[in-house]
């Protein structure tokens, strides 16, 4: 997947469904973050990202003229995993002023530190935050971003000696992740870091900031605002899993400061907005529904979720790990109920002459309730029975108590601690419950069965190895259910039931196109992601026309436009001095003080 991406991103001319010209060769590459997944290290970088960018450049190995493509990357909770080493090594080779930036496919790496602002042309300007584990930001990136905004305001001042009418710079701020759905939730900017409100005001004082793009959630959206007239999109599709969007709400109300030094307010966002800031956000219930901006679409996001119960399809090896602890719960299980199904079996011994006495006296209906009550009776001895064997054996009782444990910390999806407890006890349970079961079948069905076959009891080997297969399958079939209900009813699970299933399709990236007064955004979407036996090696012939690829896919490539293309305007958008007017109800004041950057040293 990430070489399907990085081939588009490295042709020279791209053909895409829905332009008419093809889109020429970028010159500059943003990467978001999370380059390495799930964790990052030199040995990881190697084989999920530096490798698949070079073989794209694979016959042309120099980097050229000085005009050469460049390249800038963000940190992702990913790339922090190792306190960002391995990432500085990659990516940060020019820090001291005189090394030559690593060469990554086509690209060369500029960038001295995890942060950078970068300046385009026509007076653009791209603001690359490190948001360090939404934590509060270091004080040397508060400094470099003052500095930065110290040297835009200057210029504009020298530009306005001479040309009154000269433009503020317009600014695109981009983050490693979408910050604006913990405001949502929060309802107010506590939820973000001070700090990073500190570079906001910066911005906002230095020039124009018309949008804002972020990674993190591997599926595209992008949220618009109909007042303030601010874009803010979601792209994380450059190649890890899918992520869902059936669970994206239709609107966010986002803490957002509109001028410099003001309380931060909260402005609506609708993720089905125009696809020009210069024109009315679409009004008609059924258009908005129709141009939602999100890829997959929620129907397709919704349809696909049904792949998680295909769970011990996709997770095999996850599942014997589990069908092991259900060996051992078995184990101790057999052990602990010797005792207590032979006290059950007297129980059921004494009573059963007063219950044939009943049978016998009673007819018809009466007959079947009978016959129900001893159902019943046996299946509330069942349901005691893990319980009984809990208290007898010490060891079974601790082995249920670690599996509720790994429940607890690495499964349970509800914030709440309460809803946290409930769901950990009846996953948990279910697992206890089906171990049971299935010790119940093979002693009731499977070694009669056996016994019939043979003419002797079966060995505990094979008993052992058909816990461990029966148990495989059942657990994971029991985390599919857990994962897929989770997903699409209790919303708990929603992005880990999609990480499951690993899907590698629907993949995306950007495309921005620059002019002095328009940014124009390309949302461009790969809907089918070759396998490995989709691609081959680049012919000689293909070579000599100047193929530099090592692979080509057998099949071309069908990239399409999620939406738009979706243009910019920054004289459209709007500081909002108060509360916006059409917006009223939906917007209040969050009480919240920033801080003053500290003077660069």
């Amino acid at each position: 997947a990430t070489y399907s991406i990085a081939s588009l991103l490295a042709t020279p001319h791209l053909d895409v469904d829905g332009i008419k010209e093809p889109l020429p060769a970028g010159r500059l590459l943003f990467l978001g973050g999370d380059q390495a997944y799930p964790f990052a290290s030199d040995t990881e970088y190697e084989k999920r990202c530096l490798n698949a960018f070079d073989l794209t450049n694979w016959y042309q190995p120099a980097i050229g003229a000085p005009g050469a493509r460049k390249l800038f990357a963000l940190p992702g909770n990913h790339d922090w995993y190792d306190g960002l080493a391995a990432f500085e090594r990659v990516f940060c080779t020019r820090r001291d002023g005189i090394s030559v930036g690593r060469k990554i496919g086509a690209w060369q790496c500029q960038q001295h530190r995890s942060y950078w602002a970068v300046r385009l042309p026509y007076d653009w300007w791209i603001w690359g935050l490190d948001v360090q584990l939404n934590q509060s930001l270091d004080l040397g990136q508060i400094q470099y971003f003052y500095a930065v905004a110290q040297h835009m305001q200057r210029q504009v001042a020298e530009a306005r000696k001479t040309n009154p009418a000269a433009t503020e710079p317009k600014i695109v701020m981009c983050i490693p992740t979408p910050s604006w759905y913990a405001g949502h939730e929060a309802g107010s900017a506590t939820a973000y870091s001070k700090n990073l409100l500190k570079i906001l005001n910066l911005a906002i004082d230095s020039g124009k900031v018309s949008a804002v793009l972020t990674g993190d959630y591997h599926h595209y959206s992008r949220y618009f605002n109909p007042d303030h007239r601010l874009n803010l999109f979601t792209a994380g599709g450059g190649g890890a899993y899918l992520a869902p969007t059936h669970d994206l709400p239709d609107h966010l109300q986002v803490p957002w400061v509109t001028t410099s030094g003001a309380t931060p307010v909260m402005l609506p966002f609708t993720l089905s907005g125009p696809t020009n800031t210069g024109d009315a956000a679409p009004s008609d219930a059924k258009r908005r529904e129709r141009r939602a901006s999100a890829y997959p679409s929620a129907r397709t996001s919704r349809w696909l979720s049904w792949q998680i119960l295909l769970f011990p399809l996709y997770n095999p090896t996850f599942c014997m790990a589990l069908g092991a602890l259900y060996f051992l719960l078995w184990w101790f299980y057999l052990q602990s109920t010797a005792t207590v199904t032979e006290g059950l079996a007297k129980n059921l011994a004494d009573i059963a002459p007063i219950l044939e006495e009943w049978r016998q006296k009673k007819q018809g209906a009466s007959i079947e309730l009978l016959i129900g009550y001893e159902r019943w009776l046996g299946i509330w001895e069942q349901l005691r029975l893990p319980f009984s064997a809990a208290r007898s054996n010490p060891t079974f009782a601790g082995t249920a108590a670690l599996i509720f444990g790994l429940i607890w910390t690495l499964f349970a999806g509800a914030k709440g601690r309460l809803t946290r407890i409930v769901e950990t006890a009846v996953f948990g349970a279910c697992h206890i419950y089906a171990m049971a079961a299935l010790a119940q079948f093979m002693q009731s069905y499977v070694a009669p069965l056996v016994a019939s076959l043979t003419g002797e009891n079966w060995p505990f080997p094979i008993k052992a190895a058909l816990m461990f297969v029966f148990g495989s399958g059942t657990a994971g079939a029991l985390c599919g259910l857990y994962l897929f209900l989770g997903n699409r009813l209790f919303m708990t699970h929603v992005d880990s039931g999609f990480s499951a299933i690993r899907i590698a399709n629907y993949k995306h990236f950007l495309r921005l196109k620059l002019t002095p007064d328009e940014m124009t955004v390309y949302p461009i979407a790969l809907k089918r992601v070759p396998k490995r036996w989709g691609w081959r090696a680049t012919s000689a012939e293909e070579q000599h026309a100047g193929s530099v690829a090592a692979y080509v896919p057998r099949k071309p490539f069908k990239p399409h436009l999620i939406e738009g293309p979706i243009r910019i305007r920054p004289q459209d958008i709007v500081n909002l001095e108060d509360p916006p007017r059409a917006s009223t109800d939906a917007v209040r004041t969050v009480a919240s003080t920033l801080a003053e950057p500290a003077p660069v040293a």
